[in-house]
């Protein structure tokens, strides 16, 4: 004869309703009488994301990216890969030296090198600039330039790229010596970890922008040249567009260049203290 099958009671599978609103629905559940699926699926409590937590700040991060990544014409990328940290083993990848001694004479060398890489970088760019501004003067002084509203508005931009890089390079170029301090190399072992982050980018446009900022100067100076061989010249345009290109071009190369300072600010003064 069969035993009697052993019935479950309905409470066992189905939590009670909890009539009580503020208190959770798992403390009303006697957890020995429920099933573990069922256990597992309600006392379990994932951690929700919360979308828009930090949408003001990507927000104002996202244009300056984008402005960065435009003038320096999209090198930020290689040159990251190039140029960022590389820890002895994957551990040590973006350990502080001071905290792993071992470490601060290998860190320091390899800063070393991309400095080096930097600096004969920096003094190609000041040498181009100084003969892209001179040119493009040269060329504003022709009467078919000062005639034409776009070949003078391509030689007015050749200037503005080539003189702000040639003044950024110089910059750099007299105050490199300070960038062999441990803050300097803390920040660029900071600034290794990614590129979303906006300092980061910032970081590393810093030290790429005079030679960005010298193919701009070149870039405006031949279509000055070719639109003088092609139209000899005279063409007569809107002289407003033409003052609302530069005026825009001057704030947006003024603001990189504050960028810029608050970066070299930040670079020699403010020490980085990462985990």
């Amino acid at each position: 004869m069969r035993p009697p099958s052993k019935v479950i009671p309905k409470d066992s599978f189905y939590p009670p309703r909890n009539i009580d609103h503020d208190m959770p629905s798992s403390s009303l559940i006697p957890t020995n009488s429920m099933p573990i699926a069922n256990r597992i699926i309600r006392t379990s409590r994932p951690h929700h994301h919360v979308p828009g937590g930090n949408t003001h700040k990507n927000h104002h991060a996202l244009p300056l990216k984008l402005a960065w990544m435009v003038v320096t014409m999209g090198r930020l990328r290689s040159v990251f890969q190039g140029h960022k940290y590389v820890g002895r083993s994957s551990r040590d990848n973006f350990d502080i030296p001071e905290r792993n001694p071992d470490l601060a004479s290998f860190s320091m060398a390899q800063w070393e090198l991309v400095l080096r890489v930097f600096r004969t970088e920096w003094k190609t760019s000041r040498f181009g600039c100084v003969i892209v501004v001179p040119l493009a003067i040269t060329i504003l002084q022709i009467d078919t330039v000062s005639e034409d509203i776009y070949a003078r508005t391509a030689a007015i931009m050749s200037f503005l790229f080539s003189a702000t890089g040639l003044v950024l390079s110089v910059s750099l170029l007299s105050i490199e010596p300070k960038f062999h301090a441990r803050n300097s190399r803390n920040k660029w072992i900071q600034s290794s970890r990614t590129l979303e982050d906006l300092e980061s980018t910032e970081f590393w446009s810093l030290f790429i922008l005079p030679a960005s900022l010298l193919i701009w100067s070149i870039i405006p100076n031949v279509i000055a040249v070719l639109i003088l061989t092609w139209n000899g010249g005279g063409i007569v345009g809107s002289g407003t567009a033409s003052a609302i290109v530069l005026m825009s071009l001057t704030t947006v190369l003024a603001g990189l260049m504050y960028r810029c300072k608050q970066t070299i600010r930040k670079l020699l003064t403010q020490p980085c203290l990462s985990s």
